[in-house]
């Protein structure tokens, strides 16, 4: 099975995040964290993220997908809501885009939306 750098680094990054948690409560949440992360890689959005940057890759252009995090989000209909969001971002040598913002509730980790940008 052919792993791809991008995997191998979101899989030590949540790792070290993972055996850094003493707590119990915090263990939860941090599988809660690990569930989303692999919900996220799972979605059809981040799929077609990835080819595009396989594509990229093949052409010799130096590209990455990661996922990063918001605590709490920007929009004027999530302040009083319990939403967090996260990006799907393509890294390029010369910029970096976002590509899909996930809307969650940061409670549960649960999946609320997508949106292309």
């Amino acid at each position: 099975m052919k792993l791809s750098f991008t995997k191998i680094i979101i899989f030590i990054f949540l790792s070290i995040i993972f055996t850094s948690c003493g707590d119990k409560s915090a263990k939860v949440k941090d599988h809660k964290k690990i569930e989303f992360f692999k919900e996220v890689e799972n979605l059809k959005e981040f799929k077609i993220a990835e080819k595009r940057i396989d594509s990229l890759k093949s052409e010799g252009i130096d590209a990455e997908i990661s996922i990063s995090i918001l605590k709490e989000s920007f929009y004027k209909e999530d302040t009083l809501k319990n939403i967090s969001l996260a990006f799907i971002n393509e890294g390029l040598d010369y910029s970096s885009n976002i590509l899909y913002t996930i809307k969650f509730n940061r409670d549960t980790y649960k999946i609320l939306s997508v949106i292309p940008n």
